[in-house]
Formats: structure tokens, C-alpha cells, sequence
């Protein structure tokens, strides 16, 4: 009797495992870089703008900044707390007379990030004085 229940157990659990099999399909691909970077530095500000990412599973952005030249992305963190979709970017968390160096990522929906945009440096700057 021990042997038909271990059958009828056996049997059980193949209709369960063979009932919930599962599929993903994972897209592994990074969307596209950023590109066509503009940088507009001015009076302890810096305005950086690029075209917009439209790829079908495209999500948002990432935005690395340091006062270093950025070799590896991995080594920071981005200053946006999450992705956000907007091209253009207005630092003014920078000091006139600073260089900084920034790089842009794209993320896509399954959480994939592109290798990084080409470094922007650029250095903020005071207006001229005011002719007496």
C-alpha cells in the first residue's frame, strides 16, 4: 500500500511542476548611449541637454556627476535618486571657477543600463563685471 502512495505522490508533484512552468523572456540588451550631448555652463549653474531615447522599452536616465575625470560609472552613484525621462538637465549644485565632469546612461524597462555618454567637463563662471 506504501508503494501506491508514493506513486499517486510521485504522480501529484509531476502534474504540479509540469502546471507552473514558467517563461520569461528577458531582454539582455542596454538601450543605446545618450547622444548629442549640449552643454550650456553659466553663473553657478550648468544646463546639459541631449536627445531623447526613444527605443519601445526605453524608461529613463541616469546622471553621474564628480569634480574628478570619470573613468568607471561603478564608482558612483547617480544623482538622480531614480530614472527620469527629461533630456535636459540643470545643475545648480556647482561652484563658479570648479570644473565637473558628468556622463548620462539610459535605462530600459527590464533594468538595463547603457555603457555611459562621452564625458562632459565643464566649469561654471561668474558674468563679467559690470562696466563703470
Amino acid at each position: 500500500m506504501k508503494l501506491n502512495h508514493l506513486i499517486l505522490l510521485v504522480s501529484l508533484i509531476s502534474i504540479i511542476s509540469a502546471t507552473t512552468e514558467c517563461t520569461f523572456n528577458v531582454d539582455p540588451e542596454p538601450p543605446a548611449s545618450p547622444s548629442d550631448i549640449v552643454v550650456t555652463p553659466s553663473d553657478s549653474k550648468v544646463e546639459i541637454v541631449w536627445n531623447f531615447n526613444n527605443e519601445p522599452d526605453f524608461e529613463g536616465y541616469n546622471l553621474y556627476k564628480s569634480d574628478q575625470a570619470i573613468g568607471d560609472i561603478q564608482e558612483l552613484t547617480p544623482v538622480n535618486e531614480s530614472v527620469f525621462t527629461d533630456t535636459t538637465f540643470v545643475d545648480e549644485e556647482v561652484a563658479n571657477g570648479t570644473t565637473y565632469y558628468y556622463r548620462i546612461t539610459s535605462v530600459d524597462l527590464n533594468g538595463n543600463e547603457s555603457s555611459p555618454s562621452r564625458q562632459i567637463q565643464v566649469t561654471p563662471f561668474a558674468p563679467p563685471p559690470s562696466r563703470p
